[in-house]
């Protein structure tokens, strides 16, 4: 499984496939990057947006 944490909520996240996190994750910077982990490693790290607020 593929996590990261919400920067805004700080809500966890769990996801199949490497695709459906960074997909999903691009969606909740809100103005910081997310780390997505496997196993307890950084995979990737996913920019923010730049509207960074919902």
């Amino acid at each position: 499984m593929y996590t990261f944490t919400d920067t805004w909520y700080g809500d966890v996240y769990q996801y199949p496939t490497l695709a459906a996190a960074k997909r999903e994750a691009k969606k909740l910077t809100y103005g910081h990057s997310i780390a997505i982990y496997r196993k307890g490693e950084i995979v990737a790290i996913i920019k923010p947006n730049e509207s960074p607020l919902p």
